[in-house]
């Protein structure tokens, strides 16, 4: 009886055990990614460079679809208001694609210079991700607590300054909910990074 019972139960167990690893987010493959790729801030050229050397894959407007494609024309469009207000000059907004540890992600690169500075940044997506970094895991793998933490119901965030990498000022996390109110104002919902520097233009 009890051999019976460990044959029925055992393909159980193993399924059970199986569908909770499936559940975990690969939340240090995705940590170490963005590190890695995001070099250099101080332009978009040895960003963009860094990036392909770390196996990210460029992608071309005619390439842009689904979710991504979305996201960029609002950013676009977004940035181009922001620059016929006067005095900012944003630059071009570039995707890049990988997949880790079984997750389809993208990074996109971004500039703006305004009054003689310059702010870019590096930022990676996780479309429609509904599990969130937690973070005090990112924190471990930081080896820091965060500066700053924001528990809304429309968006998490996560602050760390300076950032992950020398030279960068920033280093967030976000994590949007499907069900949040800010989905439809962001065009996104799921986890996002997001490293930025300062300097002159």
């Amino acid at each position: 009886m009890k051999r019976q019972a460990i044959a029925f139960f055992l393909p159980l167990a193993i399924a059970s055990a199986a569908s909770a690893a499936d559940a975990n987010y690969p939340v240090v493959e995705i940590l170490d990614a963005f590190r890695d790729g995001c070099g250099s801030l101080e332009n978009q050229q040895t960003a963009s460079a860094s990036l392909i050397a770390a196996g990210w894959t460029p992608i071309s407007r005619s390439e842009e679809t689904g979710q991504l494609a979305v996201f960029l024309d609002f950013s676009r469009k977004a940035a181009s208001e922001v620059a016929e207000s006067g005095g900012v000059d944003a630059g071009e907004i570039t995707p890049f694609a990988k997949t880790i540890a079984g997750e389809e992600v993208f990074m996109v690169l971004d500039e703006v210079k305004a009054d003689g500075n310059r702010i870019s940044g590096c930022q990676l997506y996780d479309f429609g991700e509904e599990r969130p970094i937690p973070v005090e895991q990112a924190g471990s793998w930081l080896k820091r607590a965060p500066s700053e933490i924001k528990e809304l119901p429309e968006v998490r965030t996560a602050e760390w300054s300076p950032g992950v990498r020398s030279g960068h000022d920033s280093f967030k996390i976000f994590f949007v909910p499907g069900d949040s109110p800010a989905r439809q104002m962001f065009n996104f919902y799921g986890v996002a990074l997001k490293a930025d520097t300062l300097g002159a233009e």
